[in-house]
């Protein structure tokens, strides 16, 4: 830690670097990769491959009737709290206020509670103090709901500003610049830069992605304390498997919103919604065109099964763990890799629910997605192949998880076996 004229701030924090194999994240894997470097945790599980399943992201797949567009925010837990749990960690996830209307902070029309943004910069202070970049999610003067978040390395009193490495979000880390105002705040040496403590107007932020889902946080942060335990090789990947297990069985879910159903239900409650063979979708006594319901309310959720990205990242674990990550057993192993063909079939379907959508229109802009996806969802026949696609993923899904579930029960027998 250095100190110089009212600054304090944490050298060697590297640059972020997104993983290969994430999908629509908005830096916050990075971010808290990032950070894990920094505290020196062991390099085997920062690769793409173990670090992205150490998230429980490429096990997941949420699906609700109501308002699917937004499930890519949708949480069992904040994400830095599976990871942090995973890899045995203490930490402070810090969520904020979710009392304050969202729309009203974005358009300036109100404030933060005065009260409640100072707590949250002593806290923030005291993180950095005991040597912890903070993973801060907003945060910028445009107040942008979408800004993904930065690591927060440093601060200075005087002059109310923050220190932060630059982030690589979506797009490459931003290189040192004299006529940036930004680098001017900064420290040159590091490629910090720097900008004014957040404030009642403009501290906005949450989970991974800022003024989206998890309750609407405001005032929020994250970050990676002490190690309270150093879990062995095989205990990560068991707690890996583990979680996606009980996701995929219904066991974890988001109390916020309850209609929003994980793993195998999300399925099932997706191909029925399919399967209505009605002019206009109908839930809860409610209808909505299906041009409208594709184009506005489900298309992320399509997006997450068009994009196949997460259950190649499930398969590129667990097949790690066959070749020896983890040390598993032999029997063991034979287990993990049929898993590891089920998600490869679910991939496969993945790709052919896609290409389905794209019998009628292009995919690869925002806007042509969301069209395109109306467009289909208006189809009956497009419906009907599709809720047929996603049945026979749904069966991947269930072999899959009936595998990953006799890894552990053999993992059970086993450790009872010891304490015998």
């Amino acid at each position: 830690m250095k100190r110089e004229d009212g600054r304090v701030w944490l050298e060697g924090v590297p640059p972020t670097e997104l993983l290969g194999n994430m999908f629509h994240l908005d830096g916050f894997p990075a971010a808290m990769r990032s950070v894990l470097k920094y505290k020196g945790v062991e390099d085997k599980y920062m690769d793409d491959d173990i670090f992205a399943a150490i998230t429980g992201q490429p096990f997941r797949f949420w699906f609700s009737p109501d308002w699917a567009s937004c499930l890519g925010y949708t949480h069992e837990e904040p994400l830095g709290v599976v990871v942090a749990k995973v890899l045995g960690f203490e930490y402070n996830w810090h969520a904020g206020s979710d009392r304050t209307n969202i729309d009203d902070l974005v358009e300036h029309k109100k404030a933060l509670n005065r009260d409640a943004v100072a707590m949250a910069w002593q806290e923030l202070v005291r993180e950095i103090e005991a040597g912890n970049p903070v993973i801060l999610f907003g945060g910028d003067t445009i107040v942008d709901p979408k800004a993904g978040p930065v690591i927060v390395t440093g601060y200075d009193t005087q002059r109310q500003l923050i220190y932060f490495v630059p982030t690589a979000d979506w797009r490459l880390a931003p290189k040192w610049d004299d006529a940036d105002k930004d680098c001017k705040e900064g420290i040159k040496e590091l490629g910090y830069r720097g900008r004014k403590r957040p404030d009642e107007t403009n501290w906005i932020g949450n989970g991974f992605a800022p003024g989206q889902g998890m309750g609407g946080a405001k005032v929020s942060f994250f970050a990676f304390r002490g190690r309270a335990r150093r879990p062995t090789e095989h205990e990560v990947a068991i707690a890996v498997i583990k979680r996606a297990v009980d996701f995929a069985r219904g066991k974890l879910i988001d109390d916020l919103r309850k209609s929003r159903r994980p793993g195998l239900e999300a399925f099932d409650l997706l191909a029925q919604c399919l399967d209505q063979d009605v002019e206009q979708f109908e839930y809860e006594g409610r209808k909505r065109p299906w041009t409208e319901i594709g184009r506005e309310d489900w298309w992320y959720a399509m997006e997450c099964l068009g994009g196949p990205t997460f259950r190649k990242a499930a398969s590129a674990f667990l097949r790690r763990c066959a070749e020896g990550f983890g040390d598993f057993s032999g029997e063991q192993r034979k287990v993990i890799n049929a898993a590891a063909e089920s998600y490869d079939g679910s991939n496969t379907n993945m790709i052919a629910f896609w290409n389905l959508f794209e019998l009628v229109g292009p995919i690869e802009e925002y806007e042509d997605r969301t069209q395109t996806t109306g467009k289909a969802l208006s189809s009956r026949e497009i419906r009907k192949q599709a809720a047929k696609i996603i049945r026979d993923i749904r069966r991947n899904e269930e072999n899959a998880i009936s595998s990953l579930g006799g890894v552990l029960a053999l993992e059970n027998a086993r450790t009872s076996y010891h304490l015998s």
